[in-house]
């Protein structure tokens, strides 16, 4: 089962489970080129993945089933695009808190587009509802995951809100994205 840690600078850990990694994620390629700007909805790369999304949706569940992940709650962070939302919405089960919209982003800034932790998390609001405290595990999913920025980003908001600092933190992705390079790298592979 594909998986591996990252750590952040900071010393925080959290366990990566992925479909794919880079270099090597074929049609999963336009999650990093859409994203870079490298490439368009309607390239080849977009209607190769398009074309069997479904089927690394259903990929990721079974493989977090497969992993016997337990969590008591799903997020994703806040994005203008919905790449995202199906990954998230397999995952989601019955009595699994989402805490997705709970989230805004207020100002236009990413991590794959260089920001840091504190620039996410100024641009970045949270609505607490108060049961935060009660979370003892939490998927952060997303599309595609690199440094762990995004993902320090939103556990900052959710301490403030009082998620416990001993809930386990474990992230579901389609493409683990090792480096900044692969930015770069993205903009080489598909011209």
């Amino acid at each position: 089962m594909p998986k591996e840690n990252i750590v952040r600078p900071d010393g925080e850990t959290f366990e990566v489970h992925f479909l794919q990694r880079w270099p090597n994620i074929g049609d999963l390629m336009y999650l990093q080129c859409i994203r870079s700007g490298t490439c368009k909805e309607n390239s080849a790369a977009a209607q190769h993945y398009r074309a069997k999304r479904w089927k690394y949706v259903d990929e990721l569940a079974e493989l977090i089933e497969s992993a016997g992940l337990q969590y008591d709650a799903v997020v994703s962070p806040p994005s203008s695009r919905t790449d995202a939302v199906p990954y998230r919405d397999k995952l989601l089960r019955t009595g699994v808190l989402d805490l997705s919209d709970r989230f805004k982003r207020v100002d236009g800034i990413s991590a794959g587009h260089g920001a840091t932790v504190d620039e996410l998390i100024a641009a970045t609001e949270y609505a607490a509802a108060g049961d935060e405290g009660d979370i003892s595990s939490l998927l952060f999913v997303d599309d595609s995951v690199s440094k762990g920025t995004t993902i320090a980003a939103i556990l900052h908001h959710l301490r403030k809100a009082g998620l416990p600092l001993d809930c386990k933190i474990v992230v579901a992705t389609a493409v683990r994205l090792p480096t900044d390079d692969t930015k770069n790298a993205a903009k080489v592979a598909v011209k």
